[in-house]
């Protein structure tokens, strides 16, 4: 590859399960519901793509993705762990490269920066409610739980 030449990210690739009223994001058209799927390609307002983005008949690369390839999803605050089942903490991610979810992280008087690389990133998660002593003892008086 040479080095003016852009990369596309993979996972923004159409993967062929598009359907009639999914939105994508085509070259011609920027976002747009596809109209018409038949067994090998999809329709845009009456322009043809492959199932997998090309232009039918015409495209050397794909012009239709998941979403616009052009405006990076990141920074984005995620939740990061180098553990897929445990330890994620949040964190603002500020790019993806080489399987890695890459952070900064500051000391407290903001001298020293570094970027940490983790293997897994996630939405955030919605938090469990946490409960004051009174209401933990007002639940258990009316419902007779340990709570």
């Amino acid at each position: 590859m040479e080095n003016n030449e852009f990369k596309i990210d993979e996972s923004l690739l159409l993967d062929g399960t598009e359907k009639v009223g999914d939105t994508i994001w085509t070259v011609q058209h920027g976002e747009h519901e596809i109209s018409i799927t038949e067994e090998d390609r999809i329709c845009i307002d009456e322009i043809y793509y492959t199932k997998l983005g090309f232009k039918w008949n015409s495209d050397k690369y794909p012009s239709a993705f998941k979403r616009n390839p052009f405006v990076s999803q990141y920074p984005k605050l995620m939740e990061v762990s180098d553990d897929e089942d445990k330890g994620y903490f949040e964190a603002e991610v500020l790019f993806k490269k080489d399987n890695l979810f890459w952070i900064k992280h500051s000391s407290r008087n903001n001298e020293n920066m570094h970027i940490y690389g983790f293997e897994f990133a996630r939405e955030i998660q919605p938090k469990a409610p946490e409960f004051s002593e009174e209401q933990i003892k007002y639940l258990k008086e009316k419902f007779n739980v340990n709570v």
